[in-house]
C-alpha cells in the first residue's frame, strides 16, 4: 500500500491543551462489522464494556527526555533528547541532538541549569543520533530523580507549543508506575482513561491487566518510505507477563472483548502471539520488538481499539495502524470525515476519543 493513500486534508483543530479534567470529550466509536458511527462523550465508554471484557493498559511510565545544555568549551545552548535507555548499569541511552552539528564523537557535554548531568558522546548512531554515557556519581534511582528536575517531557511538533506545567501531569496516564520509567511519548489512548472510569470499569466486572511497553516517537512521526512495507519503525522495549497473558486468552477463549488502550498496547499484543493465535508471555526471549502492522493484516489478540484521531501530516505512523485495525479503508475515511462534519472533534494526544470495535 503506497503512504499518499493516507494524505487527506483533516481540517479538525489540533487540541493544544487537555480537558480540564481527564476524562472528559468526545467520543466516536466505530463498529467494523455493521459499519455504523455513533457520537458519544468519553463518560459513555464503560457501556461498551461487559463483565469479562478485557481492557489491556500500559504501565509505563513517560520519562522527561528533553534535556538542555552546552558543550564543554563552548556557551552555545544544546539540546539532547533521550530516545531509549541501552545499558542502565552505565547510564548509556541512545538520543538525538540539536544543532546535530555542534554535538560528535568525544564531546563533553553539561546538562541542567547547575551541571546537574555530565555526558560523553561516545559515538554517532546510523540514523543520525548519539550514543551518549552519562558520568556515574549516583545510583539510577538518583538519575531518574535528576532528570525529572532538569528535564522535560516531549510534547509532539504538531501542538505548537512548548511544554508546560501542567503537561509533566497529563501527559502520564493515571495508570503509570513510576517504578516502570522508559516511555518517551505518552500513549494516547490511555490519556482518556479517568481515574473515575477505571473505578467503574473494575466495579462493571472489566479485567485490567497491564503490560509495560517503552513508547519510542514511533507513533508522532511520518512513515519514511512511499511504500509503506518497506517502513521499519524505530524497536521498542515490550514486556507481557505470564498472568497478563492468561487473563488475555482466558476473555479470547471466552469470546469476550479484549480492547487495546492505545496503538502501542495494539503493536506489542499483535506481535506477540503463538502459531495457534493466543497471546505469548515474553518470558526470557528479547523484550525488544520492531512488528509494524499496515493494511491489509488480520488481528488475532485485540478486537477493540482505543486511540485518538491523528492529523495526516505529522502522525502517518498511528494513521495507517489505526486504518489496518479498522479492516477497511473507505470505513475509516469517513470516520474521519465524520469527525469533521460534526465540528466538535478535536485531534491528537489530547484531542477526542475513537473506540474501534
Amino acid at each position: 500500500m503506497r503512504l499518499s493513500s493516507f494524505r487527506f486534508p483533516f481540517s479538525c483543530p489540533v487540541a493544544k491543551y487537555p480537558s480540564h479534567y481527564r476524562g472528559l470529550g468526545k467520543l466516536m466509536i466505530v463498529n467494523r462489522k455493521t459499519k455504523r458511527i455513533y457520537h458519544r462523550k468519553i463518560e459513555d465508554l464503560t457501556n461498551f464494556f461487559k463483565k469479562g471484557d478485557v481492557c489491556v493498559l500500559n504501565d509505563s511510565h513517560l520519562l522527561h527526555a528533553h534535556l538542555k545544555g552546552h558543550k564543554r568549551g563552548a556557551d552555545t545552548p544544546i539540546d539532547i533528547f533521550l530516545l531509549r535507555e541501552l545499558f542502565p548499569e552505565s547510564l548509556t541511552w541512545d538520543s538525538t541532538t540539536y544543532p546535530a552539528r555542534k554535538i560528535r564523537y568525544d564531546n563533553m557535554v553539561f546538562l541542567g541549569p547547575k551541571k546537574e548531568l555530565i555526558g560523553y558522546i561516545e559515538r554517532n548512531t546510523e540514523s543520525k543520533g548519539r550514543i551518549i554515557r552519562f558520568k556515574k556519581d549516583f545510583s539510577l534511582e538518583e538519575f531518574h530523580s535528576i532528570l525529572v528536575k532538569i528535564g522535560k517531557p516531549i510534547i509532539p511538533k504538531a501542538l505548537g507549543r512548548k511544554v508546560e506545567s501542567i503537561d509533566k501531569e497529563r501527559l502520564q496516564s493515571v495508570f503509570s508506575c513510576p517504578r516502570k520509567r522508559g516511555s518517551i511519548s505518552p500513549t494516547a489512548g490511555g490519556l482518556h482513561i479517568s481515574r473515575y472510569t477505571l473505578k467503574k470499569l473494575e466495579y462493571q466486572g472489566v479485567d485490567l491487566p497491564k503490560i509495560t511497553l517503552h513508547t519510542s516517537l514511533n507513533y508522532f512521526s511520518n512513515v519514511s518510505a512511499e511504500d509503506i512495507a518497506k517502513y521499519t519503525p524505530c524497536s521498542e522495549y515490550s514486556f507481557i507477563s505470564e498472568d497478563t497473558a492468561d487473563r488475555v486468552n482466558r476473555a479470547k477463549k471466552a469470546n469476550k472483548r479484549v480492547c487495546a488502550i492505545g496503538l502501542p498496547v495494539l503493536r506489542a499484543l499483535e506481535g506477540s502471539k503463538t502459531a495457534s493465535y493466543l497471546l505469548k508471555a515474553t518470558g526470557n526471549g528479547i523484550p525488544w520488538s520492531d512488528f509494524f502492522f499496515y493494511p491489509p493484516h488480520d488481528f488475532f489478540i485485540a478486537n477493540a481499539l482505543l486511540t485518538s484521531f491523528f492529523p495526516p501530516e505529522g502522525s502517518s505512523v498511528s494513521l495507517v495502524m489505526q486504518y489496518a485495525f479498522a479492516g477497511c479503508y473507505d470505513l475509516m475515511r469517513n470516520v474521519y470525515k465524520k469527525a469533521e462534519e460534526e465540528g466538535r472533534y478535536e485531534s491528537h494526544i489530547y484531542g477526542s476519543a475513537l473506540l474501534i470495535i
